[in-house]
């Protein structure tokens, strides 16, 4: 899968000049997911062994598309 991320206003990506990440070779999407601090999203990719989690305050929307 590939995932199109696009950061909110307020976030940390988006005033360090990211205002969107394409991310691609996903195999899994954990959406709103509880955490000790506040909800959160995973992407994940069992294909490059890699995946990282953002805060959904940070994220302004996303799209999966299928490869």
């Amino acid at each position: 899968m590939k995932a199109i991320i696009k950061f909110t206003g307020d976030s940390f990506y988006y005033k360090t000049g990211e205002k969107k990440r394409v991310v691609e070779n996903l195999t899994e999407v954990h959406y709103c997911y509880e955490t000790p601090l506040e909800p959160s999203t995973a992407f994940e990719s069992d294909i490059d062994s890699t995946g990282f989690t953002v805060r959904n305050k940070h994220i302004k929307e996303f799209e999966i598309f299928k490869e």
